[in-house]
């Protein structure tokens, strides 16, 4: 409480005692006048000055809303209909929802900094994480529910558009980013864009922001049972009319891609894109599209493919190495392994157990994708190992686990124990 709401509290409690005391003066002096009874209206006083249970609840409810309104009015500049808590309270009471958004948002547009921070920190991101929850358990949306999420969006916008806000809710379980994506279950072009904007700007606000926008989409592959992440980004490419929107899908694919600093993760990212198809609907969209703001980000897309490639080949020295030819890539991997020769050994054995995966659109398709996912976190060096589902191990703890006699035979003698090592896998 702020030192003028205690002072103005104190007068209030003053002021009623000073009250109690001249009703009790009053009434002694009428006792002393000889009446042996209390007169009505002293009587009245006194009733009306026992505290019962329901008083003193709804006393002390009045209280703590005269305590709020006092902090609030600072920030409203006076005005009760834009205290914050006002605004909170309607969100949580319900009503005409889409009119107290749109009255929210013009206030969040208006308002000083202080006004929106103190909204902010007495709930109002959650009072419209709530609202979007509430939308979302009508499947599929109506008229009404799809205008409250798109205004909800509109204030998430506002109020998300600086590092210390984004860290305030990056701190908290991402349950807000989890409602966000779940709106991307809609019809409205409109929303998907607000939704593309508003996660690509996180992404860019904080050091922490991709992580939790990826999380939240694999939250949303999860809640609509989609096959693969990403896959509702292709889709809104492929069968949305609207440019702007296909331009909007795109843009926060070249920022999922792009944001981090690691060249192996941008390389990760851009590949589980590919095993998507989306090169190929690149290549397809280079033919028939005609939006200029839809080939922009197409341009984008394939110059920062280019320089990481670029960048991957500085990685490789004086080595010129076709990335995309599997024979050339083979040859270099012998040669990388010239002068290590205690490596071959395991090298036949990877070889050999890939000759004999199944190559089936089932299984097989999955056998590959791990061990594509595996070993390019393990030659980034990644400290934990991570998988789509959320499943994780430390890269250290896989380390240790090796058999260190093992270790020391491939050292000394790599032809004796690659022998034992291919007969092993042999074994049914």
């Amino acid at each position: 409480m702020s030192s003028r709401a205690r002072e103005r509290e104190a007068a209030r409690e003053a002021a009623r005692r000073e009250r109690e005391r001249e009703a009790a003066r009053e009434a002694a002096r009428e006792q002393a006048n000889g009446s042996s009874h209390p007169p009505r209206e002293a009587r009245e006083r006194q009733a009306a000055r026992q505290p019962t249970r329901e008083n003193t609840r709804e006393n002390t409810r009045e209280s703590r809303e005269e305590r709020e309104a006092a902090r609030d009015a600072k920030e409203g500049g006076g005005d009760s209909r834009n205290y914050p808590s006002l605004y909170i309270n309607k969100l949580k009471q319900g009503g005409d929802l889409s009119n107290i958004l749109k009255q929210l948002r013009r206030t969040l547009e208006t308002e000083r900094i202080a006004w929106i921070d103190r909204f902010r920190q007495k709930g109002g991101s959650a009072a419209l994480v709530e609202v979007l929850s509430k939308t979302q358990q009508i499947q599929p949306p109506t008229s009404r529910e799809e205008q409250i999420q798109l205004q909800c969006l509109k204030c998430l916008q506002i109020l998300l558009n600086d590092n210390e806000a984004v860290e305030e809710v990056l701190e908290e379980d991402n349950s807000l980013l989890k409602q966000v994506s779940e709106t991307l279950d809609t019809t409205l072009p409109t929303i998907k864009v607000m939704v593309y904007e508003l996660l690509a700007a996180i992404m860019l606000l904080h050091s922490d922001g991709h992580s939790a926008v990826l999380e939240a989409m694999d939250w949303f592959k999860y809640k609509k049972r989609e096959r693969r992440r990403f896959l509702h980004l292709l889709e809104t490419i492929i069968h949305e009319k609207s440019a702007e929107t296909r331009a909007a899908a795109l843009s926060f694919i070249n920022c999922i891609i792009n944001t981090p600093e690691d060249l192996d993760d941008r390389v990760e990212l851009r590949s589980e894109f590919a095993s998507l198809g989306f090169d190929k609907l690149i290549e397809k969209l280079k033919q028939v599209e005609m939006e200029e703001k839809v080939l922009e980000q197409i341009e984008n897309y394939e110059q920062d493919a280019g320089q990481d490639e670029e960048e991957f080949k500085e990685r490789l020295g004086n080595r010129k190495i076709n990335i995309k030819d599997p024979k050339d890539l083979f040859i270099n991997l012998v040669k990388h392994l010239r002068n290590a020769p205690y490596l071959r050994p395991l090298l036949l054995s990877i070889l050999k157990n890939l000759v004999v995966m199944p190559t089936d659109k089932n299984s097989g398709l999955k056998c590959w994708l791990l061990a594509t996912k595996f070993v390019h976190q393990i030659s980034a060096q990644c400290p934990t190992i991570n998988w789509d589902t959320g499943k994780s191990v430390e890269l250290d703890e896989l380390m240790m686990s090796l058999d260190e006699e093992e270790l020391e035979a491939l050292k000394e003698s790599p032809n004796a124990v690659s022998y034992t090592h291919l007969r092993a896998h042999e074994t049914p």
